[in-house]
């Protein structure tokens, strides 16, 4: 089921799971399981740390190039989420991290079943949620046909799995 999960996140990042990648044995950080990707012909390596599947969906924390300011957030839910180009049609999302008050989502890009936090917006919300270490994490879309699609996910350990990441992703925005 875990090669299941990140066969599809490859997929829904860069286009489709080649198989020149392979990848290490997961670390399990609280919730999340931290992997690394390694590129067979560059031998680049990626981190991709995810929750579990839960019924709604799931959180991904990763990146698709090392380097600074290249971690992001994905998150999947089973519902269609992608953008209605011909009308410009603005897709509301907010998140909640416990029992915090709910805060809009930074302009999330959408793709099919997926809505991502990219650049500087990603790295001040990973940092907001590596800080305050909540242990859960709840998001909600306005999804493609003005239906809800919500997510809710634990979060615990969310701060070393970040840094974890982070370092294999040579993402220094996260230097402790």
């Amino acid at each position: 089921m875990k090669k299941v999960i990140i066969a599809a996140l490859l997929a829904a990042s860069s286009g489709s799971a080649s198989a020149s990648l392979g990848s290490k044995p997961g670390e399990m950080v609280g919730a999340w399981e931290v992997e690394t990707v390694i590129d067979g012909f560059s031998d680049t390596k990626r981190g991709i740390t995810h929750t579990k599947l839960g019924a709604d969906g799931f959180l991904a924390v990763k990146c698709d190039k090392p380097g600074l300011g290249s971690l992001y957030l994905t998150f999947f839910t089973p519902k269609y989420l992608g953008s209605d180009r011909i009308s410009s049609r603005v897709h509301g999302a907010k998140y909640r991290l416990d029992d915090a008050p709910a805060q809009d989502l930074p302009s999330p890009y959408y793709d099919g079943k997926a809505a991502s936090i990219i650049g500087n917006k990603a790295t001040d919300l990973l940092k907001g949620l590596a800080i305050s270490s909540p242990k859960r994490f709840r998001a909600q879309f306005l999804t493609y046909d003005n239906d809800l699609a919500e997510i809710d996910v634990d979060v615990t350990g969310a701060a070393n799995a970040i840094y974890k990441t982070a370092a294999i992703c040579e993402d220094t925005a996260f230097v402790q």
